[in-house]
């Protein structure tokens, strides 16, 4: 599919990839100073989540990766696997069997549950804000109205009082004005087909196409504020790209465009510059992009 999209005669495709951007804007978001530190000095989130691992310096594993070391870059992709999967409270359980799907790498449960509490004792602040959501939750069900999130604590402002069309709908404002809404946010019984039980927090939405009760968390919360930011940072970089160049598609965190052949490699420096920049509302998160250019989309 990729390779059937193709510029006009005497253009090229221009892609521009927003780097770690859901790991980037994790680390904003909860303040993880650790992660920050590595991004703000051009480090590499996945090595050094490997040497917490294997207890082995995070450049030393850096620089064997890029030399072409097949176990080091074993190691970097286990880092890697690690810090995609961990931000958002998943389990040993879960983990285990996520890095069997996606990579084939078969973890006892212990060993996938070893690496989950090597990312939570690493970035402890990613714990910590799981638990505040887990707390604005309780305050948004309550009617309560509160700040929580970023570097300054006031990042997201959240308020249980909001009612839509008669329903309440309490919800969480993100910095550039729009919210996520949870409509009818309650606590409820969720039965398991082991035929257990526990309350829960879930709020009435469309899942898979359907109304549903939708089932939520603290790990859920941050992930929907992450993803959220992470789109509302690329948005406010897609409208300065288009002053210049027209966007033609999103893919996931890669805005794409054309331009003419003459001015391809000044086009992909332009996008790289846009989506290296953050809007006033999230000064300091740790944004970096790459661009590429071809005739073909498939090619960059």
């Amino acid at each position: 599919m990729r390779k059937s999209i193709m510029a006009p005669a005497g253009r090229v495709v221009v892609a521009a990839d927003s780097s770690a951007v859901e790991a980037r804007t994790l680390s904003y978001i909860t303040n993880c100073r650790s992660q920050l530190a590595i991004f703000a000095s051009g480090g590499d989130i996945y090595c050094d989540m490997a040497g917490a691992i294997y207890n082995e310096d995070p450049l030393f594993i850096k620089a064997q990766h890029k030399a072409g070391n097949a176990d080091y870059t074993y190691k970097r992709q286990m880092g890697k696997f690690v810090i995609l999967g961990s931000g958002y409270s998943m389990g040993g359980a879960g983990f285990q069997a996520q890095i069997a799907a996606q990579a084939g790498i078969e973890l006892s449960i212990d060993e996938a549950t070893a690496l989950i509490n090597t990312y939570r004792n690493t970035y402890i602040e990613v714990p910590n804000f799981w638990s505040q959501c887990n707390q604005v939750l309780k305050d948004m069900a309550a009617g309560g109205k509160g700040w929580f999130g970023g570097p300054d604590g006031k990042l997201f402002y959240y308020d249980g009082t909001i009612h839509i069309a008669g329903k309440r709908v309490p919800s969480i404002r993100l910095p550039d004005g729009l919210w996520l809404r949870y409509c009818e946010l309650q606590m409820r019984e969720r039965k398991y087909d082991d035929g257990t039980s526990k309350y829960a927090y879930c709020y009435y939405g469309i899942k898979e196409g359907r109304p549903t009760w939708i089932w939520t968390y603290g790990g859920r919360i941050t992930e929907n504020l992450c993803q959220a930011l992470a789109f509302a940072i690329m948005k406010w970089q897609a409208m300065n790209i288009h002053q210049r160049y027209p966007i033609a598609f999103n893919v996931h965190d890669e805005w794409v465009t054309t331009a003419p052949e003459n001015e391809a490699q000044q086009a992909a420096d332009f996008l790289t510059e846009c989506m290296s920049q953050v809007p006033v509302w999230a000064q300091g998160c740790p944004i970096a992009a790459e661009a590429a250019f071809a005739q073909r989309y498939g090619d960059t």
